[in-house]
């Protein structure tokens, strides 16, 4: 009994992947990352050119903003869930190779003084911020939009 093995044509998948294997070829992956700064400073450029376009342009319709907020949102979220983990995990895990280096306490009082102080730093200068940038350009107090004048003006003087 000889059986005969015939190939069968190839499935779309499978001359898609094909396609797919031909233009990521070895040198297209060298040229990415040889000018990856190049792609990353050409997009932020590309941007804030089309965002000073749209803006110009009167394209500030909510709706139309919206639309354009929503790939945005959806990349940020996925780093925040990409990145969050592998940052808090990866300092996890250096801080335990570390322990059994060197003395472990000492690394553990300066990581967390170092941490303390950033955060306390960040936190002042958002204050600063905010107090310099956004509190002048507030015209009524908040909270007081739909409230007589009477009781804005109370709200106001207090």
């Amino acid at each position: 009994l000889k059986l005969e093995v015939t190939e069968s044509p190839p499935t779309l998948v499978q001359e898609l992947a094909q396609a797919i294997m031909a233009i990521c070829s070895e040198r297209t992956v060298d040229v990415y990352w040889t000018y990856l700064t190049t792609w990353v400073i050409s997009g932020a450029a590309l941007g804030c050119v089309l965002g000073i376009a749209l803006k110009s342009s009167g394209a500030t319709d909510p709706t139309f903003v919206d639309i354009l907020k929503i790939p945005g949102e959806l990349f940020t979220r996925g780093l925040k869930l990409m990145l969050v983990p592998f940052i808090f995990s990866s300092m996890m895990c250096s801080v335990f190779q570390l322990r059994r280096v060197v003395d472990g306490n000492k690394i553990g009082k300066t990581t967390f003084a170092f941490y303390l102080t950033t955060t306390l730093a960040a936190s002042v200068l958002a204050v600063c911020v905010s107090l310099l940038l956004i509190v002048p350009t507030i015209r009524e107090p908040i909270g007081t939009g739909g409230l007589p004048s009477t009781v804005a003006t109370s709200a106001a003087a207090a």
